[in-house]
């Protein structure tokens, strides 16, 4: 265990976990602002079916994936199955021939598009973006082989200049032409220039690989089932879509489509730190060290919530305001959606599934997400005829909720392990019994005074400050977790220090 907490606390993975988030950071803060630009410049017509198109995008992107990125991920993992260009090269070609795929689905797709939506206005951009999947499919490619050089900097640098390109192409598409048709090159715009810069960034011992074919059919027999098990776990994005579309129209898609939005950097913290620890979980799951591999998830997971708690908590109990704010009256409605779909965001404190994947376990997970998926459609179909896109919001929720117990239920119960152990219900509980006993009166006061933007920072600044000096009082936040960041530079130093004399002070 010791030797897992060091590794956890060196400082080139601590500041690649730090550096990936930061990156996180910007793009999620373009994406958060472009978002009420286009409802705001875009008719509710024209902000639905650039809604309704992009999802066309994502649905590809999940159904074409068939594992692949995961499978790549163990492959670079382990040193005994093929060298790294030869991994490179043949799952490269895969990654390309399913890109392809997806692009010709998306493109046939937009034939039959009017029937489904209800408008022929989205059938020739449906053809224009549907380049987007293969593009997709290359940066998965490019960026695990980054990932596993140590050289996520240089993804995220290309994350962040695609998306400035991107948004600055928009920003012309909508203020100089007013053209739905510019908004959505902009993606592939942006897109091209991402993937162009990680693939310059790849190392060169990556190139010039043999391609072997003979390892296809055993890749894509193994990676499928995980590929299926995605698919199933993401299908409530295109099923409530889609129905929404089809049922309930444009404009109740357009509100479901705006509302149905992640708090901001909250969803990728854990990302960050998955992204950076999964090569060194494979490796430590290769060995049979699973209780090395909980227990520092565990760690990991007591910080992740009171970090996040106690943002999702505010945003939830503020949501009326927060959406008037963010998208304006019009969309005032997505209120209860914003804040169900936000609750979400309560299990992301772990990703649930790593452990059976790492295990290899790819039935269990196909029994879980059959299960998961299965009750999403009972309750979609019954909740989306009596609460329309409320009761839709609701149904992802519950599902989601569930999907975790039973993630967290196949992992620990083999391994001895009990919910408890590895979530310490105490400890959570005890979080969101703070930020609830600080968030209701704010709430209460926004309700009561005019919702601008001034009360909203103000109240929400002030109650963050609150709630994290109480749980530094408390002990709750692990700074001894964050001294290789903050050790990094003087001024943070500094800081580290600061923070460390007050807790100690108070201890």
């Amino acid at each position: 265990m010791g030797v897992v907490l060091l590794t956890m606390s060196q400082p080139p993975r601590s500041l690649a976990a730090l550096f990936f988030f930061v990156g996180q950071v910007v793009n999620f803060a373009i994406n958060f602002l472009t978002t009420p630009y286009l409802a705001r410049s875009l008719s509710q017509h024209e902000f639905g079916t650039y809604g309704q198109v992009i999802m066309v995008l994502d649905i590809a992107n999940i159904l074409v994936n068939f594992g692949l990125v995961n499978s790549l991920t163990l492959a670079f993992a382990d040193p005994k199955t093929r060298s790294e260009s030869d991994n490179f090269a043949t799952y490269g070609a895969l990654f390309v021939g399913m890109g392809i795929i997806g692009s010709m689905a998306v493109w046939l797709f937009s034939y039959i598009s009017p029937q489904i939506f209800g408008h022929k206005q989205a059938a020739p951009l449906l053809q224009w973006t549907a380049i987007c999947v293969l593009l997709f499919y290359l940066n998965h490619l490019f960026t695990r082989a980054l990932v596993h050089s140590s050289r996520t900097h240089y993804y995220v640098v290309a994350t962040i200049v695609g998306n400035i390109v991107r948004v600055a192409c928009m920003l012309l598409a909508v203020y100089a032409y007013q053209s739905l048709w510019g908004v959505l090159m902009s993606v592939s715009v942006g897109w091209v220039c991402q993937v162009a810069i990680v693939a310059a960034s790849v190392p060169r011992r990556f190139w010039g690989g043999e391609i072997q074919k003979k390892q296809w059919l055993p890749i894509l027999r193994e990676s499928s089932l995980l590929g299926f098990n995605y698919q199933l776990q993401y299908a409530y994005l295109y099923v409530s879509g889609m129905l929404i579309s089809y049922y309930l129209g444009l404009t109740q898609y357009a509100i479901y489509r705006s509302s149905s939005i992640e708090i901001p950097l909250v969803g990728t913290l854990y990302v960050a730190i998955a992204v950076i620890m999964f090569p060194h979980w494979a490796s430590q799951a290769r060995q049979g060290d699973y209780e090395a591999i909980l227990t520092l998830q565990r760690r990991i997971i007591a910080q992740v919530a009171v970090l996040i708690y106690p943002v999702v908590v505010f945003m939830v109990l503020c949501s009326p305001c927060f959406i008037r704010l963010y998208l304006s009256d019009i969309y005032a409605d997505g209120a209860p959606v914003f804040a169900l779909v936000s609750l979400v965001l309560l299990t992301k404190i772990g990703d649930f599934a790593e452990l059976l994947t790492l295990r290899k376990a790819y039935h269990t997970i196909l029994r879980i997400n059959l299960c998961y998926f299965g009750v999403f459609l009972a309750l979609i179909g019954l909740l989306l005829p009596v609460g329309g896109i409320i009761g839709a919001a609701a149904a992802v929720a519950i599902s989601s909720f569930l999907l975790a117990y039973l993630y967290l239920r196949q992992t620990l119960y083999p391994l001895g392990w009990t919910l408890d152990r590895l979530l310490n219900f105490r400890h959570l509980a005890a979080i969101l019994t703070l930020c609830l006993s600080c968030a209701l009166p704010v709430a209460v006061l926004l309700y009561y005074w005019q919702c601008s933007i001034v009360t909203f920072l103000g109240v929400g600044v002030l109650y963050a400050v609150v709630v994290y000096a109480a749980a530094l009082r408390l002990h709750w936040i692990d700074l001894e977790l964050y001294a290789p960041i903050f050790q990094r530079y003087t001024l943070t130093s500094w800081l580290y220090q600061l923070l460390r004399r007050w807790a100690k002070d108070i201890k």
